[in-house]
C-alpha cells in the first residue's frame, strides 16, 4: 500500500521536474531572437518582431498581434529565469 504511494509520489516528482527543465530549455531563447527564422521571415523590427514574410510581404494585423503575444510569454519567461535583458 505505502509502496505504491510512495512510487506515484516519486513519479509525480520526476514529472515535475521534466517540466521544469523544459521549460528552463525554453526560456533560454531571447524574445529578440525567437524568431529569426529566415525560412520564415525576411524582416525584423527593433524588438526582434517580425515585419515581413520569408516573401517581403507584411506581416498582417492578426498575425502580428498573435507574434507579439507569443513575444511577450516569451519575455516574461526569459526574465523569470534569466533577469531583465538591457
Amino acid at each position: 500500500m505505502f509502496g505504491s504511494l510512495w512510487e506515484k509520489k516519486l513519479e509525480q516528482q520526476k514529472l515535475r521536474e521534466q517540466k521544469e527543465n523544459e521549460r528552463k530549455q525554453k526560456a533560454q531563447i531571447k524574445p529578440q531572437d525567437m524568431f529569426k527564422d529566415v525560412t520564415l521571415y525576411s524582416a525584423w523590427d527593433e524588438q526582434g518582431l517580425p515585419t515581413k514574410d520569408k516573401d517581403g510581404n507584411d506581416i498582417t494585423k492578426s498575425m502580428t498581434k498573435k507574434l507579439k503575444k507569443q513575444w511577450e510569454q516569451q519575455k516574461k519567461l526569459h526574465e523569470e529565469y534569466f533577469g531583465e535583458d538591457k
